[in-house]
């Protein structure tokens, strides 16, 4: 788990001013975090910008959502996740209203049509999730509230790939899961792998899948 349980903002404190998209100072304690995200997977990563993303409207439908979870779901397990928008650049990706959609997804992953979040950045770098744009690279920062997470472990056959949204609970059978955690996995392949030394290989992640948008906001542009 990456962050705590915040009280519920009306506006996170970070912003500032009335643009959507502002850079975050570099050396200050909210770049320091940021990066030490990313540096968990990749020590190596050099980063030249982080951008926050202030959308009111993203905010508020995500906040909604989490005052639900912890009220009802036994609590709403926010994190902060990565996620890679491919051929997309995350600025155009996050100019539609609804930002991270998982209608928009293709469905071929091993999980259905979700929003693929992972624990380290080397996932989606290594695979062909991150955007790639005049020789650098794009993550989106996405903070998510996992709530109750069905936990698929290494499991990938035909019905994980017909997912639309997590299974039923089985001391609950009115109620879905949040979301699914699985892996690790590596990108295009089920399974941590065997490393080169006998542990999990290097781009292999713990990924978390969510089906509904208002669980995740975008909250950074790295």
């Amino acid at each position: 788990k990456v962050v705590a349980e915040r009280v519920m903002e009306a506006r996170p404190s970070e912003w500032v001013g009335d643009e959507h998209i502002a850079d975050v100072q570099p050396h200050s304690q909210e770049y320091c975090a940021i990066s030490s995200l990313l540096s968990r997977g990749l020590p190596a990563l050099r980063i030249n910008r982080i951008e926050r993303v202030q959308k009111p409207e993203q905010w508020e439908k995500y906040i909604d959502r989490v005052k639900v979870m912890n009220k009802y779901h036994g609590g709403a397990n926010e994190t902060l996740l990565l996620h890679g928008t491919g051929e997309h650049p995350p600025h155009d990706v996050l100019k539609h209203g609804d930002g991270l959609d998982p209608r928009f997804s293709t469905g071929k992953g091993f999980y259905g049509r979700g929003t693929y979040l992972a624990e380290s950045p080397a996932y989606p770098i290594a695979g062909r999730y991150v955007h790639h744009t005049k020789g650098k690279l794009q993550l989106v920062v996405v903070r998510a509230a996992l709530g109750v997470s069905q936990n698929l472990g290494f499991r990938v056959d035909d019905d994980t790939r017909e997912m639309t949204m997590p299974g039923q609970q089985p001391n609950n059978r009115d109620r879905h899961y949040d979301s699914v955690r699985a892996g690790p996995h590596r990108p295009y392949l089920s399974g941590p792998g065997s490393g080169s030394i006998g542990g999990d290989d290097p781009d292999s992640s713990i990924i978390h899948v969510v089906y509904q948008n208002n669980q995740m906001y975008p909250a950074y542009i790295v």
